[in-house]
């Protein structure tokens, strides 16, 4: 809740507080679906781990992907990596689940986040709306690409999410 309340005050709310409270997250929690990152025993970063996604990705092949949400990192370990390492944890996870791509979506304004994405590995494939949500999607490999050392990039197969409307 520290996050969303950060990111309310500094303009990007990207959660409502009813989204994130604790009556709404605690069957995810109950079911295992969130991923905590720890110094010690002090929880620091979180973020949602799902085998399906057919809200914002429902043309993908089940058992294909994994997919990844409200991924939060308390303000006091900004910037120290923790949202890059539960990323790879989920990636592996994923990869470890044989699942061929780890998947997200987020808010198609919110440029900053979307370059994060893009720089952590994820490929944006497009723009999707659903319901009063316009995101954008964004799939990274499980197992990682070899790099182009001519620009640092990797090669991959075009996202499998190509369509642009709510179904």
């Amino acid at each position: 809740m520290e996050a969303a309340e950060w990111l309310r005050v500094c303009g990007h709310e990207m959660w409502l507080s009813h989204e994130v409270s604790v009556e709404r997250v605690a069957p995810d929690v109950e079911m295992g679906s969130f991923l905590v990152a720890r110094m010690g025993m002090i929880p620091v970063g979180v973020v949602k781990y799902q085998t399906s996604d057919e809200l914002f990705w429902p043309d993908v092949a089940s058992n294909s992907s994994s997919f990844i949400h409200r991924l939060a990192v308390a303000r006091s370990w900004s910037g120290r990596g923790i949202s890059t390492a539960l990323i790879d944890y989920a990636a592996d996870l994923a990869r470890r689940d044989g699942r061929e791509w780890l998947r997200l979506d987020c808010s198609s304004e919110r440029a900053q986040l979307r370059n994060f994405y893009e720089r952590v590995g994820f490929r944006h494939c497009g723009f999707r709306q659903v319901n009063e949500w316009h995101v954008a999607l964004y799939e990274r490999p499980t197992i990682p690409l070899i790099a182009d050392v001519r620009g640092g990039h990797s090669s991959g197969r075009p996202c499998r999410s190509e369509k642009r409307s709510a179904t």
